[in-house]
């Protein structure tokens, strides 16, 4: 279906670079929900549809306006073609379908056509002569439209969205020419990892973030990490508290798992199911949804942390409370290995007899059938406990307590476990050995900058290195950043990844890679969007330096200068540009990112930019240059080099001046 769909639900804008941009309302209180505000979410965009970027405001409880504005370049292009002789607008078309299609890897899905079908162009060519009467259709009864403006001078235009009932979740429409969907959606979070959770991994060529939008347990799947697609519907969620924390995955290489249980509701169950991820963003699902834990009558099953042993068997961590008042931590397993689910003999395990209202545990795998359990409170310890194959081994604790019960995660290594908390005001490392039932010292990792909701989180690469993600937030311009420790126990210094602005203290709410696949180390993040709605933005580490491998790159003009120029202004295509050469020894991806635009005391976002890797012929490769990183190019060859063209367009509203710009290139190894 081409065009663009619309549900009042949590879901994907368009194909968005680098990032996943999911619309979530805003409320927090000790990083448990509160009532959310409603919104309008994209939750898909194909065809010509997915070059307009959506704006959603409300005016009142019935009133809604909305706007759109279509890509700068692809508009300009096609009134270019739109003002040919009849006789050539098909080739004109042609070219630009041509161009566009050969954007990235999921272009062609996004635009949708076959180029060298003539009736592909005949409507192409017919819908960019029909946008001055730009289709709006309601899917359900109480939605309507109105006031319909468009400037097709600027490829702009606004309506009135009008709910004569009042606002409420579950109106859906679609927009253009059939592939931009919307929803309405009451989310506050779509990923919130409690303790050791994990909502993202890389499987059958494919990077896969799960999250949830209001209504269900959800995935989106992408080849690249940067247009990601087919948002699937998972299982629903209690809409009253649909939250990230209230769900786990694992992908263990041949099977991913989820394990999800209602905080909010007493008398449920937790449940368990389990299916071989494809290369299509499919599942095969090897059973029908199992019940882990029955339900039972005052108690709620809290936060579940899934973890596959080395033998296939799923275990639960959880906090099991009843009715408010006795919270204790446990731990669960199935008997069977199939995807169904029957409890063995002796669990569910109660780990602690001590209640707390602010557990929460955590689980991971060992080797030869054994697991780790460790569980915190908000003022207590770290506890750990591991499981021999036939017993608990006894309690091993920190000397350091918890600044807050989720803000810790542990990722194990053979026999061995890692792991990483809050403390105060530090984040704390200590690593455990299972073979004599011992920790290590703690290590302070990183001090100042951090937040009460600072979350460290860890991944392992397979080769002996691990890697602590933190962000660190200041006047609401969040730095995501990491630190490693290799096979000697050294940690590195700081590591700088990526920048993302406007963020509150839900930029704290992560969630990395377990550990490596396939060489990729991907890591979603909460970033905000507006004042009550969130993006989940996702980035990806790609190790792909030789063993022993040198990684350099060098870079000729920079900063980029434009010269004076005036609002409405695009530069040259061809006439701004710098050489990237690769100085190491084995091939890398290339990332770039930038600051603002400056000229004099006047700045705006780095995103008025675009950037491509071929000469300006090809004038579609191009993407908006953004602070946060995007890959410039998939593969440099070991001492191997290209050249990177820039041009920038001035919006409306700024002064005339000299613009330029510092761009970053990193290697990715």
């Amino acid at each position: 279906m081409r065009g663009v769909l619309v549900k009042v639900d949590l879901d994907v804008i368009g194909l968005i670079l680098f990032f996943l941009l999911f619309l979530i309302s805003s409320a927090k209180a000790e990083g448990i929900p509160i009532q959310a505000s409603p919104t309008i979410d994209i939750i898909s965009q194909t065809y010509i549809d997915s070059y307009l970027t959506w704006s959603f405001k409300p005016i009142d409880n019935k009133t809604w306006r909305a706007g759109f504005t279509v890509d700068p370049a692809l508009w300009s292009n096609a009134k270019d073609c739109l003002a040919q002789p009849a006789a050539s607008k098909a080739a004109c078309f042609t070219n630009l379908c041509n161009a566009a299609a050969s954007l990235s890897p999921n272009e062609s899905v996004r635009l949708g056509l076959n180029c060298s079908n003539s009736t592909d162009i005949t409507k192409l060519t017919a819908d960019f002569g029909n946008m001055g009467s730009y289709p709006l259709t309601a899917v359900t009864k109480d939605i309507q439209f109105s006031k319909f403006i468009i400037d097709l001078t600027n490829g702009n235009g606004s309506f009135t969205i009008s709910f004569p009932n009042g606002f409420k979740v579950g109106e859906s429409a679609k927009f253009g020419f059939g592939s931009t969907i919307i929803n309405t959606s009451t989310t506050a979070y779509a990923i919130a990892m409690y303790g050791s959770q994990t909502h993202t991994f890389y499987a059958s060529g494919l990077f896969w973030n799960w999250y949830v939008n209001g209504t269900n347990i959800s995935y989106s799947c992408s080849v690249d990490g940067i247009s990601f697609v087919n948002r699937t519907a998972v299982r629903p969620c209690n809409t009253a508290d649909c939250f990230g924390g209230n769900f786990a995955v694992w992908y263990n290489g041949t099977y991913v798992s989820y394990a999800y249980s209602d905080r909010s509701t007493q008398n449920t169950p937790m449940f368990y199911r389990r299916g071989i991820p494809n290369s299509d963003c499919s599942i095969t699902w090897s059973a029908a949804e199992q019940t882990a834990i029955s339900a039972t009558a005052t108690r709620t099953y809290r936060y579940p942390s899934l973890a596959i042993d080395d033998q296939g068997y799923p275990w639960i961590a959880y906090v099991n409370n009843t009715a408010d008042t006795t919270v204790y931590p446990f731990i669960t397993k199935s008997s069977t290995n199939d995807g169904t689910w029957t409890t063995a003999s002796g669990f569910a395990y109660q780990l602690n007899y001590t209640s707390s209202l602010s557990y929460i545990a955590s689980a991971v795998p060992l080797t030869a059938g054994k697991i780790l359990a460790a569980y915190c409170t908000g003022s207590g310890r770290l506890y750990i406990r591991s499981w021999t194959g036939a017993a608990w081994n006894s309690v091993v604790n920190s000397s350091s307590t918890c600044a807050s019960a989720n803000m810790h995660d542990v990722v194990a290594e053979g026999d061995n476990a890692h792991f990483v908390f809050l403390s105060s005001s530090a984040i704390k490392y200590l690593n455990y050995t299972y073979t004599t039932n011992l920790r290590s010292s703690e290590t302070t990792l990183v001090t100042g900058g951090l937040t009460t909701t600072t979350h460290p989180y860890l991944t392992y690469n397979g080769t002996g290195t691990l890697y602590m993600f933190y962000s660190k937030v200041t006047s609401q311009v969040g730095t995501i950043n990491y630190t490693t420790k290799n096979q000697a126990n050294v940690w590195s210094g700081r590591t700088f990844w990526f920048t993302l602005n406007n963020l509150t203290n839900t930029a704290d709410y992560m969630s990395p890679y377990y550990q490596s696949h396939d060489n990729y180390i991907g890591l979603m993040a909460m970033q905000n969007y507006t004042p009550s709605l969130y993006n989940i933005t996702f980035n990806f580490l790609n190790f792909t330096a030789a063993a022993g491998g040198t990684c350099g790159l060098t870079s000729g003009t920079n900063p980029i200068t434009f010269g004076n120029m005036n609002a409405g202004d695009t530069s040259p295509q061809d006439t701004n540009k710098t050489v990237i050469t690769n100085t190491g020894d084995t091939a890398t991806q290339v990332l770039l990112n930038a600051s603002a635009w400056t000229s004099g005391g006047n700045s705006f976002l780095a995103n008025y930019t675009h950037w491509y890797n071929a000469t300006g012929s090809n004038y579609f490769a191009k993407k908006w240059l953004n602070v946060t990183q995007q890959v410039l190019n998939n593969s440099l060859s070991a001492s191997g080099s290209f050249t990177a063209f820039f041009d920038l367009w001035i919006p409306a509203g700024q002064a005339a001046g000299g613009y330029t710009q510092t761009v970053w290139y990193t290697s990715s190894c």
